[in-house]
């Protein structure tokens, strides 16, 4: 049931659209001044109000301004015979949601209710995920409902408030870097500063000095002294990501720190005391590194007090859709642009693609699609036409016709036994993907008489 808030002086249309509303199960109240309506604003908890702009007492544009400073999460449809692209121009700066010229029908004011009940909908959802996670683990943007996931964020509540080392992998894109400030703002060191280095985008002399700090004339073209990262980062944490490029020169050198606590500036004749703790992470597998010698194994094995693995997106699908909603409504913002949705053939289009570059990839998919896109729904034909959704979506067609003729029970006989084979008989997995419990998920194995492989 939604709930309107019409606020019209034409007692024949505000009666007519009442009417229509109430007939079809929606709770709805009706005023035809702006003082009327911030009086049953007071009484009532609307999500959506169909205004005119000329009322009774004063301007709707004032209806509209008073509500979104009070930061009220409502959205405001404009109705109005005021022809003037100026007057749509400041009700939609204003903050309306949309504006509808009379003479209108009512269907058509009832698709704009949609859409604006939708958008409340995405936005309650991804404020209620963003809440949710601030509030049990103070993980802010990380937007992820998966059980994988949840695993980290445990662990990560274990080991915040300790100093151990941590050494975080997991493929590009996949947030190392939030993670690891999720550690550092969960820790005890929260006042301290967070500082991230890329340990790849820099030479390996260059490194040094902004890791370690020079002293004056220690170099041509040192002409000041300069504090190094490992003292900025003093009271806080330092955060060495891309780990895996360093030369196993530098890597003797931080492995003294490890240690020891203590640094000497480039230059300089006296070691200094450091609390600083740090954070690694990589994308590459340091075993086979270290098999090759091109990483040293007891530089391993002091930062990898603690290892957080985190997978990659593939593996968590369940956390595609959450994310494309709240990477939607962000840069709808970000570029001022009306709300965007996805339609279902996109979405379930998108949950199918691999995203090889994680959730980097699918936020820049999503800021390239609000960029080049002004529809209110975004269809499969607006997907970029460079990713892999392509060749997917051709793939699905296929799969389509070899299930045709089978019946719904065969159908799903074949989602869990290919799932179950996927996931190495995972039911904990498997279940989260069919959409159904661990417990309905067993009761059907042995309903179906799947035979699990080893």
């Amino acid at each position: 049931m939604k709930r309107l808030l019409i606020v019209e002086d034409n007692s024949t249309l505000r009666e007519t659209i009442f009417d229509y509303f109430s007939m079809k199960g929606e709770f709805v109240k009706s005023t035809d001044s702006v003082s009327g309506a911030l009086n049953l604003l007071k009484k009532h908890n609307f999500e959506i109000i169909i205004t005119d702009l000329n009322l009774r007492d004063k301007s709707g544009i004032e209806l509209i301004k008073i509500v979104k400073s009070a930061k009220k999460n409502i959205e405001i449809i404009v109705i109005t015979g005021i022809s003037s692209i100026d007057v749509a121009i400041e009700a939609i700066k204003s903050g309306a949601f949309q504006y509808l010229m009379k003479p209108f029908k009512l269907d058509e004011l009832e698709i704009f209710i949609e859409k604006a009940y939708e958008k409340l909908g995405l936005e309650k959802e991804v404020k209620r995920l963003k809440e949710n996670l601030i509030d049990r683990h103070s993980f802010e943007n990380i937007i992820s409902v998966s059980s994988e996931m949840e695993t980290i964020f445990e662990k990560v509540k274990q080991i915040a408030p300790t100093d151990a080392n941590v050494l975080i992998t997991g493929e590009s894109g996949v947030g190392k870097e939030l993670v690891a400030k999720s550690i550092h703002y969960n820790s005890l060191r929260r006042d301290g500063p967070f500082i991230p280095i890329n340990c790849s985008a820099l030479p390996d002399t260059l490194l040094e000095s902004e890791l370690f700090g020079y002293e004056k004339g220690a170099f041509t073209g040192a002409a000041a002294s300069k504090k190094g990262k490992f003292q900025l980062a003093e009271g806080g944490t330092l955060f060495l990501d891309e780990i895996g490029d360093l030369s196993l020169f530098t890597q003797v050198k931080l492995l003294r720190f490890l240690e020891t606590k203590e640094i000497m500036t480039i230059g300089g004749i006296t070691v200094k005391k450091i609390d600083t703790r740090l954070i690694f992470a990589t994308n590459k597998d340091l075993e086979k590194a270290i098999s090759r010698g091109e990483f040293r194994e007891d530089f391993y094995y002091r930062i990898k007090v603690v290892n957080i693995d985190i997978p990659p997106l593939r593996q968590r699908p369940i956390d595609i859709y959450p994310l494309l909603n709240y990477y939607m409504i962000k840069f709808c913002r970000d570029y001022k642009k009306p709300l965007m949705q996805f339609s279902k053939d996109a979405v379930d289009l998108l949950k199918q693609y691999s995203w090889q570059g994680n959730v980097r990839e699918l936020k820049n998919t999503v800021e390239h699609i609000v960029v080049f896109n002004n529809k209110n729904t975004i269809e499969v034909d607006d997907l970029p036409k460079n990713n892999e959704s392509r060749k997917k979506s051709s793939r699905e067609k296929i799969g389509l016709n070899e299930l045709s003729g089978l019946s719904l029970a065969e159908v799903e006989r074949i989602a869990m036994v290919e799932n179950l084979k996927r996931y190495n008989n995972n039911h904990t997995k498997v279940a989260e993907i069919l959409g159904i419990s661990r417990a309905t998920l067993i009761k059907k194995i042995k309903e179906y008489n799947i035979k699990e492989e080893k």
